[in-house]
């Protein structure tokens, strides 16, 4: 009898273990253009889970003289994902979400598997 239960709770385990950890595969192609006088660092930050990118404290470098720069994120089907920029030569100076990914922002998310971004234009006074 206990065995029986045992075997029953270890597939009912197994089953919602699975599917858990099922999540559709998606990318979301982010486009964005320095028009500021100096280089840009860039994260990304899932809305849902503790993620980012590029992760392992790295960052996207954006030069002015790069013209319109493109990034590709693997994510999860449906994810909302955020930018955070700042101007490396004044931290304190951000777009979207900023350097640790909790500053409010307008129209800085999108969500996964929704193809492209329009290009983001990163300007500084």
């Amino acid at each position: 009898m206990i065995q029986t239960i045992l075997k029953r709770f270890l597939v009912m385990l197994t089953l919602t273990a699975g599917f858990a950890t099922s999540a559709q595969a998606a990318e979301l192609q982010w486009s964005f253009d320095n028009e500021s006088n100096g280089r840009i660092s860039i994260k990304f930050f899932s809305d849902v889970r503790d993620w980012e990118w590029p992760g392992n404290n790295q960052v996207y470098y954006v030069d002015p003289r790069d013209g319109v720069r493109t990034m590709t994120l693997s994510c999860n089907q449906g994810e909302r994902i955020c930018y955070g920029a700042w101007l490396d030569s004044n931290p304190n100076y951000i777009w979207g979400v900023g350097r640790t990914g909790n500053s409010g922002c307008r129209s800085c998310c999108y969500v996964c598997g929704g193809g492209r971004t329009e290009t983001i234009e990163l300007i500084s006074n």
